[in-house]
């Protein structure tokens, strides 16, 4: 391998080459093999992974917040519209609608002459629940993670506890520790053990395993039930 700082990361002392036998790599999210190639660390973010969809919720929440903000339009009704907008008059037209507006702003208070009407008109915001709960959606999907976890959101549908969705984050957990990290800690673990100023004196145990924290935390019931197991032997 050719090491060399990336993106401002790391140090020039560190350039030059290495053993693949002394690199150790962890891969947060998988390439094509197109992608692959040209990749210089082999792999991509898990925060790449998921960035358009990011970028596409941020957009919906951020045109909602537009039509929230411009949630009610003023209107303002006045006769001869046309004339009075064209030649001598509109200078005049002008002066009026600045009186109308300043009188909002300073005094909260609007004079209308003969032939004028002011009103509110509402901006419609139909189908914007549609669009943010499918951002949301695609967000999750793209992450793996359910949307009790992810957004916070109380259970729906036929579930009140999201027993399916926290079944399925924790056997997507363990696949990743399985698929992703049990190899490269194994690696680094024998290295360890191997250094003659480890914890072993350089001894490699000859029987050892790897074991991940347990994704589920034991009810007072089961941490019982164990216990009165490990008495019984």
């Amino acid at each position: 391998y050719s090491l060399a700082p990336v993106g401002g990361m790391g140090v020039a002392s560190v350039n030059g080459l290495a053993h693949c036998s002394r690199v150790v790599q962890f891969i947060g999210a998988e390439l094509p093999a197109n992608l692959k190639r040209g990749s210089p660390l082999g792999g991509a973010s898990v925060l790449q992974s998921c960035w358009d969809q990011v970028r596409n919720l941020a957009s919906v929440e951020a045109g909602g917040a537009t039509l929230a903000g411009a949630f009610s339009v003023p209107v303002v009704k006045t006769g001869n519209l046309a004339a009075r907008t064209t030649g001598d008059g509109e200078a005049e037209f002008l002066a009026r609608m600045q009186l109308i507006a300043r009188g909002m702003s300073l005094l909260n208070l609007i004079l209308l002459t003969q032939g004028e009407e002011y009103t509110r008109q509402s901006v419609s915001l139909s189908g914007w629940d549609t669009l943010d709960a499918q951002a949301r959606s695609a967000l999750a999907a793209a992450t793996g993670l359910p949307h009790t976890v992810l957004f916070g959101d109380a259970p729906g549908g036929l579930s009140t506890d999201d027993a399916s969705g926290d079944r399925l984050l924790k056997e997507a957990v363990a696949a990743y520790q399985d698929q992703s990290l049990r190899a490269q800690l194994r690696r680094i673990y024998t290295l360890i053990f191997a250094q003659k100023d480890g914890p072993t004196q350089g001894v490699i145990p000859p029987r050892w395993r790897l074991v991940f924290d347990p994704l589920d935390e034991l009810t007072e019931a089961e941490v019982a039930t164990v216990r009165k197991s490990v008495a019984d032997m």
